[in-house]
């Protein structure tokens, strides 16, 4: 039950019944090998709690959440002063106020996102439609089929152009977990319903996008799959690339994200790749027009009126059981944290953590690698061709301690326009979209 106490007539699990076995023998059992992880952190075990709005706690948890709130603290310090404009500062707070106008946000409704909804309803083919993802995807990063960099399993120095296009919302493991598909279609419902769909309509328009959900997943790598480099760092020439996707315009794609084309690209996922293209057809235009505007809606929604808000709480607490919701101002604080970290960073370590703190510390960390070539060298067991190359491996070490040598300066020329000013929420992330993609 919810208090933890055993309900009669009710069966548990099996995990249910060897977590309880492990917690008597913790609580009650002599033995500390009967479960010594049990014994060791019986007394965190015994008054942790879950906080509001999270679904996981636990000792690396706890201490986020103290940065987080150190973090909250200089936002709301940040946000009761008076910046210099165009400043980071002034960014941070015109972004942090823009997401706590709930009253403009819920009267503007999904007037913002209109036009986009429009335009993917008004495609008659499929030509018409990767048009419109083009555009989204050139103003807003959000499209059917997208080009991203990302960093080179062969030289972590370098970056490479990937691939991506249609992927599921759940894994096949989730669809495989009861009432799992019921709880995310009702999700899917309600966000059909809130871009102006009825529940008439939304009901049909579900029952479609998860069934091509469904399909999706069945063809993603599972988790073991995704965790084998070899499996997940697939190269595909831009010649394969066209074969598979003969009714794409590829080139168009890379020219709206303002990439240039290459002999070849990362695939991380070709048989998810390869399912996708089965779906980027005219016989397939109405499930991709569903799709779209569903992932449009879900990334944009929480930028846009409260119903979206409250919409992702009630799925969070179904799905994964999360119990109370953030506070408005924690929500806006997460918000600020995670669209300009770096800017953030900078208050954070000015007042946390010194260049003097950053020194010492790396000071410590060469004496430690300094140590560690002498043992090295002094091992008689090794080969003096095998010593230089595990001195080889050691020199290449690069450390990196606290903050980076040199912040993102990507929104520097970005305009965070204030709520005085007329800006909102989703005006700003539309910004620093369109900086992303520059």
């Amino acid at each position: 039950e919810a208090d933890g106490t055993l309900a009669p007539g009710k069966t548990v699990s099996a995990g249910e019944l060897d977590t309880l076995i492990r917690r008597i023998y913790a609580l009650q059992g002599s033995d500390l090998k009967d479960d010594f992880y049990a014994n060791v952190n019986r007394e965190w075990l015994a008054t942790a709690s879950i906080p509001a709005g999270s679904s996981v706690t636990g000792t690396l948890y706890e201490v986020m959440n103290s940065t987080d709130r150190q973090v909250a603290a200089l936002i709301k310090e940040i946000a009761a002063s008076d910046p210099e404009k165009g400043s980071h500062e002034e960014k941070i707070k015109n972004l942090y106020e823009n997401i706590l106008d709930w009253d403009a946000r819920n009267e503007a409704g999904i007037a913002p996102i209109q036009p986009w909804l429009d335009a993917i309803d008004a495609a008659e083919d499929l030509d018409a439609l990767m048009a419109v993802s083009n555009d989204l995807l050139s103003q807003a990063g959000v499209g059917l089929v997208y080009f991203n960099t990302t960093q080179s399993v062969e030289d972590s120095s370098a970056k490479v152009l990937g691939m991506g296009a249609l992927a599921s919302s759940l894994t096949r493991d989730f669809y495989a977990m009861p009432g799992v598909e019921q709880v995310f279609a009702a999700y899917v419902s309600t966000l059909f319903q809130l871009g102006g769909a009825s529940e008439e309509e939304a009901a049909a328009m579900t029952e479609t996008y998860v069934a091509m959900d469904k399909a999706l997943a069945e063809s993603r790598m599972s988790q073991e799959e995704q965790a084998e480099i070899s499996k997940i760092f697939n190269t595909m020439t831009a010649k394969e690339l066209a074969e598979l996707f003969p009714n794409v315009d590829l080139d168009a794609i890379l020219a709206a994200q303002g990439f240039h084309s290459k002999d070849s690209y990362l695939v991380m996922d070709k048989g998810l790749l390869e399912k996708s293209a089965e779906y980027l057809t005219e016989e397939h235009l109405e499930e991709l027009k569903l799709y779209l505007r569903l992932m449009f809606l879900s990334e944009f929604g929480k930028t846009l009126n409260r119903e979206f808000t409250t919409a992702s709480e009630a799925y969070n607490a179904a799905l994964m059981g999360v119990e109370g919701t953030l506070s408005d101002e924690e929500q806006a604080s997460n918000a600020v944290q995670l669209r300009l970290p770096d800017y953030l960073g900078r208050a954070y370590v000015e007042e946390y953590f010194s260049s003097e703190a950053k020194a010492d510390v790396e000071e410590m960390i060469q004496e430690m690698l300094e140590v560690y070539a002498q043992r090295i060298e002094n091992l008689t067991w090794m080969s003096e061709a095998t010593k230089a190359k595990a001195i080889e491996k050691l020199e290449a070490i690069t450390v990196n301690v606290g903050y980076p040598d040199q912040w993102d300066d990507l929104y520097d020329d970005v305009e965070f326009r204030s709520v005085e000013e007329g800006g909102s929420y989703f005006e700003n992330v539309l910004a620093m979209g369109k900086a992303a993609m520059a």
